[in-house]
């Protein structure tokens, strides 16, 4: 955990760092959209499998170990082959994908910028879904801390970068672009040779045992990677959204929301990733199973209470110090504020829900995930058109937690079903 906070520190950093350079502005907003498609594919790939696979690789690790080799070449083999595709489509189509995810930019010079900030993306995306199977396989053998270190590198890395270059907009923003860029491939040498040292020798050549990979992981690999695709899509949409309301409005939410998600991946991300392999070991007895939950998700509430205290009670003067200077004024400070005022009250929900999905993962019950990750997609992209329409971006946020109490609910439905009827 100390690794993650320590990361969180560093991108708050960058984030103050972007506000003092380009404040709430429509050149902010061209930065975090170019960037939404390639962390897009980097969440999807890495959230998607990193609950689902650790089981599965753990158990073909302390019992095949030739089959493990097998499928983890075959994986990684296959990753590397659907980055590419992707990385070329990025690089072919370029413009239009960035006027397809920022619909409310719209000036043709903007549009340029955006897209030529893709273009350089798109040599980092090459690396981002090889790099989420050497962080599941890592995490399936408990190497938390190793895997943990991509929240330091990419942050870092950027800052490196800003801190190199001379300061101009087009200088520092595409220098912001790189460092993304630049990152991922840090970050997949750095998985690389860690892998390597704690495994030894594991790769068999390049080939993809199709047969292999469907046996071993089955359900366990689409529906939680639909259920991904649909909820980070979902949150694209919404940025896709706020595009459209006024010059810096994707900033604003931004900015706001990457607090609120920087506190909740530290209480609850941080917490389901290191217990996922315990619950799996305690998955036969279903009352020591549903036990263990309980006393996660009330070291959640704990947590997300004190948090939502912090945020009510040392919130400006924290947010003034992070954002307010240079160019980022009162007046975009204020409204960053009442937006992380609105998020933190489902804080405890979005903090509880990976602790509650891991339980589902471990319980192999996949097609629940997915189906729970669907109706929190279509509620969030629903209630954000209805309610922005009507209260601008405090309607984006109050979809957030409306969403996400609904998403909530619906996992902790479902994990009771499970374990009253057995995951199938």
């Amino acid at each position: 955990m100390g690794i993650t906070m320590f990361g969180m520190a560093l991108g708050i950093l960058l984030d103050a760092i972007i506000a003092a350079k380009f404040s709430v502005s429509r050149s902010t907003d061209i930065i975090l959209m170019s960037l939404s498609l390639p962390l897009f594919l980097d969440n999807v790939s890495r959230e998607g499998i990193k609950f689902s696979f650790v089981p599965v690789l753990k158990t073909l690790h302390d019992t095949n170990r030739d089959d493990f080799n097998g499928l983890l070449t075959s994986l990684f083999n296959a990753s590397f082959l659907l980055a590419i595709i992707f990385s070329g489509l990025i690089l072919v189509f370029a413009g239009g994908i960035f006027e397809i995810i920022a619909p409310g930019i719209t000036d043709p010079t903007d549009v340029a910028t955006g897209a030529y900030f893709l273009r350089i993306l798109a040599v980092g995306t090459i690396f981002v879904f090889p790099n989420a199977i050497l962080s599941v396989s890592l995490n399936s053998q408990k190497q938390f801390r190793i895997v943990a270190l991509r929240n330091v590198l990419l942050p870092a890395i950027v800052l490196v970068l800003i801190f190199a270059t001379p300061n101009s907009w087009s200088q520092q923003g595409g220098t912001i672009i790189l460092g993304y860029a630049s990152g991922f491939f840090v970050y997949f040498i750095w998985l690389l040779t860690r892998l390597r040292a704690h495994l030894g020798p594991w790769y068999c050549g390049l080939k993809i045992d199709y047969r292999l990979v469907r046996r071993a992981t089955g359900a366990a690999f689409l529906w939680p990677t639909l259920g991904f695709i649909t909820t980070q899509g979902a949150r694209v949409v919404q940025q896709s959204i706020a595009t459209m309301l006024f010059p810096g409005a994707v900033a604003v939410f931004y900015f706001a929301f990457r607090v609120y998600s920087a506190i909740q991946t530290i209480i609850g991300n941080s917490l389901a990733t290191v217990h996922i392999v315990d619950l799996v070991g305690l998955k036969a007895d279903a009352a020591v199973f549903f036990r263990k939950v309980g006393k996660l998700l009330f070291v959640v509430f704990l947590l997300a209470g004190a948090a939502y205290g912090a945020i009510h009670l040392v919130g400006r003067p924290g947010l003034s110090f992070l954002y307010e200077r240079a160019n980022f004024d009162s007046q975009d400070l204020d409204q960053v504020l009442n937006l992380l005022y609105i998020l933190g009250v489902g804080l405890f929900f979005n903090s509880a829900i990976p602790i509650v999905n891991a339980a589902l993962y471990s319980l192999a019950a996949f097609k629940s995930v997915f189906m729970n990750m669907l109706i929190f997609a279509l509620a969030l992209i629903i209630l954000s058109f209805m309610l922005s329409k009507e209260f601008s971006m405090e309607g984006l946020a109050w979809a957030v937690v409306v969403a996400t109490t609904i998403n909530f609910t619906g996992t902790v439905l479902f994990l009771k079903g499970n374990l009253r009827n057995g995951a199938k």
